[in-house]
């Protein structure tokens, strides 16, 4: 009967049910052998005399009472993972079940921080700003983004027509995205010495600038990216400049304005404040497009993928983006493209500085003839300090932890709700294997999406049903271009016996009046 009654109380008291369990226990061990066999050398046996009895089932609660004890809790995540709405009642209370996913259990010690391991979408980043309508997909529906929206793995993001958007990753990485664009969010891993980030381009124009531990060139030039101003975190918004003019002198009016000057020197304090804080991790990063996969690590780059078309990537270089460099110290920045085709493993460095046309299929990629056809839509993220100061108080705010090298497991979990992997040089670690399925998966199953796409292209040109490709034009910079213009870094009082408007004057009016123009 005491049997009996511990059986009825680790059914009762396990966190998962059991029939449910097995298919996901059976992925985690390779054991071949035959499930009956172990079952009879491992689980209680209610036949055997009752001192063996006895000591099997202390045995049983001792690993039950160990495992329970070994595992730790991911921030964000539920203690309790059983899905009440799909548990089947005989499988819950089945004893033959029980059995089946105790042996299991006893294999593997961690098996539920491996289940949870398995089951857990991290964060990968933050809404800094949107302007206009940007659509959050997860799951089956969408939610609309706003400042500080979580961002998780495998959420979709999709920009619609005059809507743009910067994410700050959590690693410390800027994402923009253009009008009419749509990136995956795969995946992000923080390793011991590296962290990981695997993104997908759907389609659209998409920016990637990796944090790296360099200066930035104090600079006086207006600040390009305008449309996205004022920023909800405010610490990060331009000093707010008032110039008084008199209607019969205007001399201050042609005085220089020191704002963004100013912006940058912040902005170069927090970044050695940050410095002091990071223990240098750098990120690797594959950004995966329908033609071609781009991997590398201190990734600047740009995007434009056409979809039904080619596309084109370019690498910035650390000059291009006025970072205060010495010879010597340029970071490492080599980024590899990776063809398309079912045995073609070949890659192609890219010369930063560049930019290249990506063939349709894949299988090429040559310098573009027409660079200038993007010049525009660089020159709007050409100088960025609010951006780039935003990201330096987010990194101190939010993700100081993700760059120890030193942190353990459990301290990651529990603090960020993220899983620990391993290095990416070292050859058979986690992430080093990861990486490598990556590369290998990507190119055969985007090879296998372009040729079911050029199929159903063909067939719907037999049937005389027209298929456009899309095409880069001003739609992916109008009204970032158009606010740039009219945009002005300081606010002008006018002394004078004239009515002052509180467009004039209010920096609260201000403030809101942007907030509905976006």
């Amino acid at each position: 009967m005491k049997h009996w009654t511990l059986f009825l109380f680790l059914i009762l008291a396990s966190p998962f049910s059991y029939g449910d369990d097995l298919d996901a226990l059976d992925a985690m061990l390779d054991s071949e052998e035959s499930i009956d066999e172990v079952s009879l050398d491992l689980a209680m046996d209610v036949e055997t005399t009752e001192s063996r009895g006895k000591d099997r089932a202390e045995n049983e609660f001792r690993l039950y009472r160990e495992n329970r004890d070994v595992q730790f809790n991911f921030k964000g995540v539920k203690k309790n993972l059983i899905k009440w709405d799909e548990i089947n009642p005989d499988g819950w209370l089945g004893l033959d079940a029980w059995k089946k996913a105790r042996v299991r259990k006893d294999q593997e010690p961690e098996w539920k921080l491996n289940l949870i391991e398995r089951n857990l979408r991290e964060l990968v980043g933050r809404f800094l700003e949107c302007v206009g309508d940007c659509r959050i997909y997860r799951g089956e529906g969408f939610s609309t983004s706003q400042y500080k929206s979580r961002v998780r793995e495998l959420d979709e993001i999709i920009t619609q027509q005059n809507s743009y958007a910067w994410i700050a990753m959590a690693d410390g990485t800027m994402v923009r995205l253009s009008p009419n664009t749509s990136v995956s969010f795969k995946e992000i891993n923080i390793g011991k010495k590296e962290n990981f980030l695997h993104i997908r381009i759907n389609s659209g124009n998409l920016l990637v600038l990796n944090r790296v531990k360099h200066k930035y060139k104090i600079r006086n030039l207006r600040e390009t990216d305008k449309v996205f101003l004022p920023l909800g975190l405010n610490d990060a918004n331009p000093e707010e400049v008032k110039i008084k003019l008199n209607e019969d002198d205007l001399s201050n009016f042609i005085e220089e304005n020191t704002t963004v000057q100013k912006h940058y020197k912040k902005l170069n304090t927090y970044i050695e404040s940050n410095n002091d804080l990071i223990e240098g991790k750098e990120t690797h990063t594959m950004v995966v497009m329908p033609n071609g996969t781009v991997f590398g690590k201190n990734m600047q780059a740009e995007f434009v993928v056409l979809l039904g078309g080619e596309s084109y990537v370019k690498q910035r270089t650390f000059k291009e983006q006025f970072m205060d460099l010495e010879e010597e110290s340029e970071p490492e920045a080599e980024l590899d493209y990776y063809y398309r085709g079912f045995e073609n493993k070949d890659k192609f460095t890219l010369e930063p500085g560049n930019w290249y046309r990506v063939g349709i299929k894949g299988k090429s990629i040559v310098p573009h003839s027409d660079p200038q056809l993007f010049r525009v839509g660089e020159y709007l993220t050409s100088n960025i300090p609010s951006i780039l100061l935003a990201r330096e108080i987010l990194v101190e705010e939010k993700s100081e932890f993700i760059f120890k090298t030193g942190i353990s497991r459990k301290d990651l979990a529990e603090n960020g709700g993220y899983r620990l992997w391993g290095e990416i040089d070292k050859k058979g670690d986690d992430l080093n294997l990861r990486i490598r399925f990556l590369k290998e998966y990507t190119r055969r199953i985007e090879t296998t999406n372009l040729v079911v796409a050029r199929q159903f292209k063909r067939r719907a040109s037999d049937r005389g049903e027209l298929t456009k490709s899309m095409i880069y034009d001003s739609s992916f910079y109008d009204r970032a271009l158009r606010d740039y213009i009219v945009s002005r870094d300081s606010e002008i009082i006018v002394d004078t016996d004239r009515e002052v408007l509180n467009s004039t004057k209010k920096l609260f009016w201000k403030i809101i009046n942007e907030k509905k123009r976006k």
